[in-house]
């Protein structure tokens, strides 16, 4: 995208002479002030030259003669250029890198999602961002759930400082591809701080989980509770069967909150129709506007933010878990666990946590 903007300007105006009776300017005029407005969007750039332009006039107009209105010199520079809007010069981005069928709109006037900031971006450059003075200062939760385009509107709009805080072992969105060396480049000058200490769970989930995702640099609190558990079922009925065992604890400890976390919310759903007719239990998705104690069931996308005195993650199989995707989505899921973790699985374990030692193994 940068390359392209890089030679935007350049390619989608061509200027030619224009004149009001005995006043006129060249081409070239025109040329030399849109490149000394380089800093500027397209738009303002024209704005600027339409200004130019009438001082021009003005300067020249001895007689006092009637002189072109700002709308209409404006209306004869547009016409200069090759897109009249940014979607247009967004779809010939997409044109010019022989991705035409990429770019998909659901209706007239909308955008895929994944094309929204980097139309944002290209508006910067065409139609310009209105910067939001009123913030002073910008907190970023989650760093690694945003794009390096995302952040790149992020600056634009808030020009103030920044704290912008995450873990890179906690990906969601399988089409992110950026790591924190990409962010570290978007920020050179920022103070960089990593916090490597775990105060939401204890010892043994932590060690458990930071080798699912390989950290080794997690250093866990000293709070020590019980190992986590890893449960192997015959049968998926029989893994209903070991999930209420331990809801049945639930109930019998001191513990308040239970999270039951699936992979999907179309699974959590599922899990929730199964246990919901024994079980008083409250379903975690994006229609919920609030989070009560008591035993939830939710998919690990809703569950970012989240905590619970115990966990339970079923499906820890190969056939749930194998991707290096999945490894960050296993991680997630055993860190909303502050005291207790049970994780179920039926077949072959995944190979996430095949060389994990740091669990109680219950056959």
């Amino acid at each position: 995208m940068d390359d392209y903007l890089t030679h935007m300007a350049e390619n989608i105006f061509t200027p030619c002479d224009y004149s009001f009776g005995r006043f006129s300017v060249t081409s070239n005029w025109i040329k030399s002030r849109f490149g000394a407005y380089h800093r500027y969007p397209v738009k303002s750039r024209l704005q600027m030259i339409c200004d130019d332009i009438r001082q021009h006039f003005k300067t020249d107009n001895f007689m006092d003669e009637p002189l072109p209105k700002s709308s209409d010199v404006l209306k004869s520079l547009n016409k200069m250029l090759k897109f009249k809007n940014t979607l247009a010069l967004y779809k010939d981005f997409y044109k010019k890198s022989g991705i035409s069928d990429k770019f998909l709109m659901p209706s007239a006037k909308t955008l895929e999602w994944c094309d929204v900031y980097p139309f944002m971006y290209f508006h910067a450059s065409f139609h310009g961002l209105e910067e939001n003075k009123d913030i002073h200062h910008l907190i970023v939760d989650e760093m690694q759930d945003y794009t390096p385009v995302q952040y790149k509107v992020i600056n634009i709009l808030y020009t103030c400082q920044k704290t912008i805080l995450g873990d890179f072992g906690q990906f969601i969105n399988p089409n992110h591809f950026n790591t924190l060396k990409d962010l570290r480049q978007l920020y050179e000058d920022a103070e960089y701080v990593e916090l490597n200490k775990s105060y939401r769970s204890t010892y043994e989930i932590i060690t458990f989980a930071g080798r699912i995702q390989n950290i080794p640099s997690l250093e866990p609190t000293p709070r020590h509770g019980k190992m986590p558990k890893l449960i192997l079922c015959s049968t998926r009925e029989e893994e209903l069967n070991q999930i209420c065992k331990v809801l049945d604890g639930f109930y019998e400890s001191k513990n308040t909150t239970l999270g039951i976390i699936l992979k999907t919310d179309n699974i959590a759903e599922t899990y929730y129709d199964a246990l919901s007719k024994d079980y008083d239990l409250h379903l975690i998705s994006s229609d919920s506007s609030s989070f009560v104690n008591g035993i939830s069931v939710t998919s690990i996308q809703m569950s970012k933010g989240l905590e619970f005195d115990q966990v339970i993650i079923p499906q820890v199989n190969c056939e749930t878990y194998f991707t290096q995707w999945d490894r960050s989505l296993l991680y997630i899921a055993c860190t909303r666990a502050m005291h207790q973790l049970s994780l179920t699985y039926t077949g072959e374990l995944t190979p996430l946590i095949d060389a994990v030692n740091c669990f109680d193994r219950i056959n």
